[in-house]
């Protein structure tokens, strides 16, 4: 079944796309996880098997005619700036969230001095739909802990990322899926 409809929700005064015929595709999802027993613990083992043994940094050769990956020492700026974002607490939600849903919900927040990335983070897919598209983009993401019935005082919107103007905006969503095709919106795991 789709996963989106071509029925319009307003949140905020916008329209957004609904995910799932009531707009509760992600919650139904995890209630069949947890009302499986063997599930949850397959959906752990692909998350980490994604996550692998840890972000690193290395560099890659072919030797032979094979790829070989060998770990590097990089500047301690970079270190100082994974440890102050947070990077692995990211790449575990990150990676959570793409398993379970087959979308990442990346957040990001830059310096408005240096306008380098300050924060990042994932917001919860169950709590993030976006806007219906205009010129072929969806310009903003809107989040609230309950998408069925949000009440208007706690809903956030955050514009989308804009490749064409990284800078545009200081705080910004980067939406991340799978393809599947005719599903614009959202996209949804296999299983």
């Amino acid at each position: 079944k789709s996963t989106s409809t071509r029925k319009k929700n307003k949140i905020a005064g916008y329209e957004i796309a609904p995910w799932g015929i009531d707009n509760q595709k992600p919650s139904q999802m995890m209630r069949l996880v947890s009302a499986n027993h063997i599930k949850p613990q397959l959906l752990q083992t692909e998350r980490d098997f994604l996550m692998g043994h840890r972000l690193g940094h290395f560099k890659e050769d072919i030797v032979n005619g094979e790829r070989k990956l060998t770990p590097v020492q990089v500047d301690s700026e970079i270190t100082d700036w994974e440890e102050a974002v947070d990077l692995h607490s990211y790449w575990f939600k990150a990676c959570s969230n793409m398993v379970h849903f087959k979308n990442i919900v990346n957040y990001g927040s830059l310096d408005a001095r240096t306008k380098k990335v300050a924060a990042i983070d994932v917001i919860d897919c169950i709590e993030a739909r976006k806007e219906i598209m205009k010129s072929g983009r969806v310009n903003q993401v809107f989040t609230h802990p309950n998408c069925y019935n949000p009440d208007q005082a706690d809903i956030r919107s955050f514009p989308t990322y804009d490749r064409t103007d990284p800078a545009a905006d200081q705080n910004f969503v980067h939406w991340v899926q799978d393809h599947i095709p005719g599903q614009p919106y959202y996209t949804y795991p296999a299983w």
